[in-house]
């Protein structure tokens, strides 16, 4: 029951990131379920992707009947990400356990550095539309990082479109949760595609469903407010929640680390 009311408390906090900054939880669910809650980070980062699958389509749904989502500019982005995020899904098995958190770390610190270096407010916008080669780029990038690491993608992507004068910030969120509906999801597929692990009846290769689900239903009223009020967030206070978030996750991945060591 205790484990129940741990993992309830991680969905509402990445049914807030989601629908609010446009972070998939994923740099949360991850070390949450790894350090805290006794699974191996392989684990966590199967059940982190199968999770933001569901609380990001959620996330869409809603923005769709809102009419915040322009499809012709994500078809690219989501294409180029689940290839790279299922291919990067079935690689992430070749790598040991203290790898796979180096490179966690690694991302963290790109993205701090990246969220910092935002300005506190977006610039005028240049051009109409970004490039089809562009928008590949960004999707590859990020469903790459997303299949090793277990973030939706939407830490990647958010302050790369915010510092993008090609899209308008009320276009980045919508945009940056189907990108991780569908990437999280062939993510997660990758790893589901493994041979089981453990005893666990609602294990499916590395993905345990039971928990994946839980945290969903955590993070389902969180979001649905979440998407409600996500206009109304300026970008300086979206920067600093970012970056604070992400910051005190890597100091904690940092002394995770040195488990191994």
């Amino acid at each position: 029951m205790e484990q129940i009311a741990e993992l309830l408390i991680i969905g509402i906090i990445i049914g807030l990131m989601s629908s609010v900054i446009g972070l998939g939880g994923g740099v949360v669910i991850v070390p949450a379920l790894s350090i805290y809650l006794g699974f191996t980070h392989h684990e966590a980062v199967a059940a982190s992707l199968m999770t933001i699958s569901l609380v990001t389509g959620f996330n869409v749904l809603r923005f769709h009947f809102q009419k915040k989502i322009h499809w012709a500019s994500v078809f690219v982005l989501v294409i180029s990400g689940s290839l790279a995020a299922f291919i990067a899904g079935r690689t992430a098995a070749w790598f040991s356990e203290p790898v796979l958190i180096v490179l966690f770390i690694l991302l963290l610190a790109f993205l701090i550095l990246k969220i910092l270096l935002l300005p506190d407010r977006q610039e005028t916008q240049s051009k109409t539309s970004v490039s089809v080669f562009k928008m590949a780029q960004f999707g590859s990038f990020a469903g790459l990082i997303s299949g090793l690491t277990g973030v939706g993608g939407g830490s990647i992507l958010t302050p790369i479109l915010l510092s993008n004068r090609s899209i308008t910030r009320n276009r980045v969120i919508p945009i940056v949760n189907v990108f991780m509906m569908a990437a999280s999801f062939f993510g997660a597929l990758a790893f589901a595609l493994e041979p089981v692990r453990g005893t666990d009846v609602w294990q499916i290769g590395a993905v345990h469903l039971n928990s994946a689900f839980i945290i969903f239903l955590g993070a389902l009223p969180a979001a649905w407010f979440g998407t409600k009020i996500q206009d109304s967030i300026s970008l300086k206070l979206q920067k600093t929640l970012l970056a604070v978030f992400l910051i005190i996750i890597f100091i904690r991945m940092c002394m995770h680390l040195l488990d191994f060591l």
